[in-house]
C-alpha cells in the first residue's frame, strides 16, 4: 500500500525518473507480490500513458475548431479502480480555469462515453506569472492556492469570510491555504497578531513589497495532519515488519546451531541480508537479539555475556 501511494504521488506530481524505470520496478515486484496488487500498479502506468495521448488529442481537437486556451492545460486521467482513494475538496475555480475545465469536459464526454469525471483540484498544480511586484515571479502552487491568489487581481484585501464565499473552500482547507501564502510572505494578515488564530473577520492583504532572490518560487502547502499521520504509521509498520523478519532469521540460525557467540551470530545474519531484500545494520541485528532475549527465546550462556543458547 505504501509503495502504491508513493508511486501515485510521483506520477501525479511528475517526479518519476522515467516511465521505463517505473515499469522495470513493477516487473520486479511481479515476482514477489500477488497478481491483484501488481495489476493495479500496471493500471496506474497505463493511465499515465493514456493521459498523455488524451491531452495530445484534446489539443488537436482545439486546433481543428480554431479554438485555443489562455494557458497551457495538461490533464492526468486516473481510473478510481487502480489508484489509492483520494479525498475531494470542493472549490470555485477562477473564470480562466473554469473555461479550460468546461472545454475538456465536452471533449471527454464525446471521446469516452459512459464515464464520469471528478476533478481533484487539491492534487492539481499550476504556475502563475506575477506582474504586480518589482520583479516578475513565477509561482508554482496547487490549484487551491491559485484560486485564492488569483482573487487578488481584483483587489488587494479580503476578509477570510469573503475568501470563503468566493472560493467555496471549507474553513480548515482555506486556513491551510492562507497559512502557506502568509508563510511565503505573499499575503499578510492585517489584524492578526502573531500567535493569534485567524477568524472570518480577519483581513488578508497582498504584500506589494514582496521580494525574493528566486524568480521561480514553489509555494508548498503545509502537510495535512491526516497525510502526515499516514506516513508516520506506514513507516512504523515497516520498521515493525522488518524487525520481525530479522528475529525470524536469528531464530532460524540459532535453532540450527543451538549455541553461538555474539559476533558469529551477527555476522551470519548479515550474510543472509539478500533474503531480506533490504539493507540491515549491526545495530538492527543487535536490537533483534535483545528482543528475543526479553521474550525468553534466547538466553545468555552461564557466565558468558557474548554467547547465546537457543531455548526450545
Amino acid at each position: 500500500m505504501l509503495y502504491r501511494k508513493m508511486m501515485a504521488c510521483r506520477i501525479v506530481s511528475r517526479n518519476s525518473a522515467s516511465p521505463e524505470a517505473e515499469s522495470m520496478m513493477v516487473e520486479k515486484m511481479r515476482l514477489k507480490f500477488e497478481f491483484g496488487y501488481v495489476s493495479k500498479l500496471d493500471g496506474m502506468l497505463k493511465d499515465a500513458k493514456f493521459s498523455k495521448e488524451l491531452t495530445a488529442n484534446f489539443n488537436t481537437s482545439l486546433g481543428e475548431k480554431a479554438s485555443s486556451l489562455p494557458l497551457v492545460f495538461d490533464i492526468i486521467i486516473l481510473c478510481s479502480a487502480n489508484w489509492p482513494s483520494i479525498d475531494l475538496s470542493l472549490v470555485e475555480l477562477p473564470t480562466t480555469l473554469q473555461h479550460c475545465v468546461m472545454q475538456f469536459n465536452e471533449f471527454y464526454k464525446a471521446t469516452c462515453r459512459n464515464r464520469k469525471l471528478q476533478w481533484l483540484h487539491d492534487h492539481s498544480r499550476g504556475e502563475i506569472l506575477s506582474s504586480c511586484f518589482q520583479k516578475r515571479y513565477c509561482f508554482k502552487a496547487s490549484t487551491l492556492l491559485m484560486s485564492v491568489l488569483l482573487l487578488f487581481n481584483s483587489k488587494v484585501s479580503y476578509s477570510i469570510g469573503e475568501l470563503g464565499e468566493l472560493t467555496k473552500l471549507g474553513v480548515n482547507c482555506l486556513l491551510h491555504v492562507l497559512e502557506s501564502l502568509i508563510k511565503a510572505k505573499i499575503l499578510i494578515a492585517l489584524n492578526g497578531e502573531k500567535g493569534v488564530d485567524l477568524n472570518s473577520a480577519s483581513v488578508i492583504s497582498l504584500v506589494k513589497t514582496y521580494d525574493n532572490a528566486r524568480l521561480h518560487v514553489d509555494i508548498a502547502p503545509p502537510i495535512e495532519l491526516k497525510e502526515d499521520q499516514f506516513w508516520r504509521l506506514s513507516h512504523k509498520s515497516i520498521r515493525k515488519d522488518s524487525s520481525i523478519r530479522i528475529q525470524a532469521v536469528i531464530v532460524r540460525i540459532m535453532r540450527r546451531n543451538r549455541v553461538m557467540r555474539h559476533d558469529n551470530l551477527v555476522a551470519e545474519v548479515l550474510e543472509q541480508k539478500s533474503s531480506l531484500n533490504y539493507a540491515i545494520t549491526v545495530q538492527v541485528v543487535e536490537a533483534g537479539i535483545n528482543t528475543l532475549i526479553e521474550n525468553g527465546d534466547l538466553v545468555r550462556k552461564d557466565g558468558q555475556h557474548d554467547e547465546y543458547v537457543y531455548e526450545i
